[in-house]
């Protein structure tokens, strides 16, 4: 607890770098972390293509955006609660001409009660793991053609709760605890690919 006490204290760093001509990929933007990143890329001049759930708030998310900061702006729907959805978009964007400079997989949730999805996987885990790792795997070959590309993993602290086993990711041998199946969707492994490394 202290320690995720400092870590909120702790001064912000800022950057006057220039994103010009680099695109963003990020998901989960229409609000708190995600809607921040992408004001902070977009002020950088960086092109954005927001990966949200509502088409709605995607709109009046990239309408903001292009009209503050004059930069391109785009969406793409998929809820992280289905794969499926998560594989097309995905393909979208390998099958795009456009290249990758940036992916930032902020997209997550937080459930007090154990649900699951329609492939009966836990919903939070899901979410916050599966699917993250899912677009990152199916992205990785057009990400390494740029060497200059990064990808972004946005975690917590939550880790911290810990709740991760991984003889029983679904808790269907234990009880499930809100905070500890968040804290078991937080518990990324840190991979290293080539040059391109992963945050």
């Amino acid at each position: 607890m202290k320690q995720m006490i400092a870590n909120g204290r702790a001064e912000q760093h800022h950057s006057d770098v220039n994103l010009k001509g680099k695109r963003c990929v990020l998901t989960g933007a229409t609000s708190g972390v995600g809607w921040e990143a992408a004001k902070a890329l977009a002020a950088h001049q960086a092109s954005i293509v927001m990966i949200n759930r509502n088409q709605e708030k995607s709109e009046k998310a990239c309408e903001n955006i292009r009209s503050t900061y004059h930069v391109e702006c785009d969406y793409l729907i998929a809820d992280f609660i289905n794969l499926e959805e998560v594989h097309k978009v995905a393909d979208y964007l390998n099958n795009s001409d456009r290249g990758i400079d940036i992916l930032i997989n902020n997209a997550g949730m937080y459930c007090t009660t154990k649900t699951y999805t329609k492939d009966h996987l836990e919903t939070v885990f899901c979410v916050n793991h599966l699917a993250s790792f899912i677009l990152t795997y199916k992205l990785m070959e057009k990400l390494k053609k740029n060497s200059s590309s990064r990808i972004i993993q946005v975690n917590s602290q939550a880790h911290r709760f810990n709740g991760l086993n991984i003889t029983d990711l679904n808790w269907e041998k234990r009880h499930y605890i809100g905070l500890r199946g968040y804290g078991a969707s937080k518990m990324r492994s840190c991979l290293q690919s080539g040059n391109l490394p992963i945050y």
